[in-house]
């Protein structure tokens, strides 16, 4: 019994982590083929809570903006280093801190809401809200990451 728990565990370990959606993606399609007229309604409801599930692509740029705003940021103040009399004002340099902040605030990455919720004391419990928006934010870029393979396979 042991044994063939080991290997369940293992089979599901080797899994891609957008295996439920391309599973469901393909029932789906079965359905549709095989009730063609009955399924219609299922795959439009279905297409709609995939549509719903994923990361919008409008918080797919919020770091990448963030990071293009540093950089700029970093070269502009290296020319600036190289050149002799030359600087930066403080409200110049406000301006682009906020810009990037407001950036980097779009969407806060998994890996930093993982650290902020391994910083709960142990033995105590997670925080609910912070634990469901972790939840939330890692089922939407699965779900953005099986659209995205779904349409390279096209």
């Amino acid at each position: 019994m042991t044994v063939q728990t080991a290997e369940q565990l293992d089979r599901l370990e080797r899994l891609p982590p957008d295996w439920t959606m391309s599973y469901s993606r393909q029932l789906a399609e079965q359905a549709q083929k095989l009730w063609p007229e009955q399924a219609k309604p299922l795959m439009q409801q279905w297409q709609r809570q995939r549509s719903a599930a994923a990361l919008p692509t409008a918080q797919l740029n919020g770091w990448h903006q963030g990071m293009s705003s540093l950089q700029k940021l970093s070269d502009r103040l290296n020319g600036l280093d190289e050149q002799k009399g030359k600087y930066m004002t403080v409200s110049e340099l406000k301006s682009v801190v906020f810009s990037t902040v407001q950036a980097f605030n779009q969407s806060l990455p998994a890996e930093e809401q993982l650290r902020i919720l391994s910083q709960t004391p142990a033995g105590e419990p997670l925080p609910a809200a912070a634990s469901a928006r972790l939840e939330m934010h890692l089922k939407q870029l699965n779900a953005r990451y099986a659209e995205i393979k779904q349409r390279a396979a096209k």
